[in-house]
């Protein structure tokens, strides 16, 4: 999974998942999972900071799985 250094600065400017394109949602979700895989690499000291991502990442992935209900 790869993400330019643009797409991550667009992606950290997203706010919630209400209001978002399906390309917005998907670039949101593409980089929680790889801030979140990063930390998880760093170690154990990063857990706390994981909770908090992994929770917004639960939220928009919600969020795409009702739309794609919705379209259907």
């Amino acid at each position: 999974m790869r993400i330019t250094e643009e797409e991550f600065k667009r992606a950290g400017e997203i706010e919630d998942g209400m209001g978002l394109s399906d390309a917005d949602l998907t670039l949101a979700i593409k980089a929680k999972r790889l801030t979140i895989a990063y930390l998880e690499g760093r170690g154990i000291r990063w857990q706390l900071a994981l909770t908090p991502l992994r929770h917004e990442l639960n939220t928009l992935e919600g969020f795409a799985e009702a739309r794609k209900r919705d379209k259907s």
